[in-house]
């Protein structure tokens, strides 16, 4: 069967395609809103060398009558796919008082208008996986990201409304990945001050092949620093970190009492005594 890939065009959305190619898939259907670059040439022309068709679908998810149209014009087998990868993102930071309808609606678009174009376009697809590309803004919050993470918070909700329906779906509210997609190109410095570090992509899609067996609706996959998280928020962290903050707060604690006896044994028994505790 065929799989879709939505942003299939962009870094995320061709890696993407080698995973899928690695795994065996032999029919992929990349859509994107341009022309392939250069860099994006290389890889179809790789993928197509290890025998995997690729389709390219010049189409504006976010518009259904390009997504219809667009889909209208496959073959069949290509046409009900038995997986989609809802990739398509656009960001337009600015802080809150900048905002305006218009780009809220751009960047809204490709996560509220795609995800729910691609829902109801393949309703009658015999789909194993439709996996939503989300972020850890909806969930964590994002200077300057209210757009973003609004749309994405919309991916997380339609998770769960298909999986209500009885549909596959999972929604993964991704961190960043080092080197390629969006949030690559804001600079690892604004997200290390966060406590977020740049996840290596190989590791990353290990994860999401892991998640894929699984029943889990929404999953949020990070590499995070919590006491640097944590220390965001001087008053107290927000509910959802209650938990973690917990957590963190007991390890801390025992990371000290753990120091406070090495300090206390003597040189030549600290070893042994390492040794008793793991």
């Amino acid at each position: 069967g065929a799989y879709w890939i939505t942003g299939g065009l962009g870094a995320l959305g061709l890696e993407m395609a080698k995973w899928l190619s690695r795994s065996g898939a032999r029919q992929l259907v990349l859509f994107g809103r341009s022309s392939p670059n250069g860099e994006a040439e290389e890889v179809l022309a790789d993928l197509r060398r290890d025998g995997v068709q690729t389709t390219i679908v010049l189409a504006d998810v976010g518009n259904r009558e390009s997504l219809q149209q667009s889909v209208a014009k496959l073959p069949s087998l290509l046409a009900r796919p038995i997986g989609v990868f809802h990739v398509a993102g656009v960001l337009d930071d600015g802080v809150l008082a900048q905002q305006n309808r218009e780009r809220f609606e751009k960047v809204l678009r490709a996560k509220v208008d795609g995800g729910w174009n691609l829902h109801e376009v393949t309703l009658d697809a015999p789909l194993d996986h439709f996996v939503l590309f989300s972020s850890v803004a909806s969930l964590f919050g994002s200077p300057g990201q209210a757009n973003y993470a609004a749309g994405n918070a919309f991916l997380d909700g339609l998770a769960s409304y298909r999986r209500s329906m009885g549909l596959p779906a999972l929604s993964v509210n991704w961190g960043p990945w080092a080197e390629v997609g969006m949030a690559a190109r804001l600079g690892e410095e604004k997200l290390s001050a966060r406590g977020i570090a740049p996840m290596n992509p190989r590791q990353a899609i290990e994860i999401l092949e892991k998640l894929l067996e699984t029943s889990a609706s929404q999953v949020t996959v990070a590499d995070v620093d919590w006491p640097t998280m944590l220390g965001l928020y001087p008053d107290g962290p927000p509910a959802i970190f209650s938990k973690l903050a917990g957590e963190v707060s007991k390890r801390g604690s025992g990371d000290r009492e753990l120091r406070q006896r090495v300090l206390d044994t003597p040189p030549e028994e600290r070893l042994d005594m390492l040794h008793s505790c793991f």
